[in-house]
């Protein structure tokens, strides 16, 4: 079996950063939380975060252009949700989605390294550098 191209991992690193390249033009991309991780392969299940002030996040300006040597990105500005004005659970894992809501195109599905619990007046937070997309993998 194969393996993809330097060209196509670039277009997917800037499709799934909302970036314009050969799989369109620039979009909005949402970072979403959960508390139960949607299935890898379809998309399907899972629980996200809601309540107590949680909205997802557009993420375009947190991460840089992606270039052709490039097999990963990392968020160059801080991604920081809204502050928890009641429990979210524990958080564990995230998605950069096409919607903000609902249901939606998933275009990354990761675990976090750890488990967050984030309660009431919790801040949940991607430092710079931390929110890490890997085309290759």
């Amino acid at each position: 079996m194969g393996t993809r191209t330097d060209k196509t991992m670039l277009a997917e690193l800037l499709y799934m950063t909302g970036k314009t390249g050969d799989y369109g033009t620039a979009a909005t991309r949402y970072a979403r939380l959960w508390t139960v991780k949607p299935n890898q392969q379809t998309g399907s299940g899972g629980t996200e975060v809601s309540g107590g002030s949680y909205a997802a996040l557009s993420i375009a300006a947190d991460f840089p252009t992606a270039t052709l040597t490039d097999t990963t990105v990392a968020n160059t500005g801080a991604i920081t949700f809204p502050t928890a004005t009641g429990s979210w659970g524990d958080v564990v894992a995230v998605t950069i989605s096409t919607s903000s809501t609902g249901t939606t195109t998933f275009l990354h599905i990761a675990d976090l390294d750890n488990t967050v619990t984030v309660e009431n007046t919790d801040v949940f937070e991607f430092a710079i550098g931390a929110f890490i997309i890997d085309a290759a993998g």
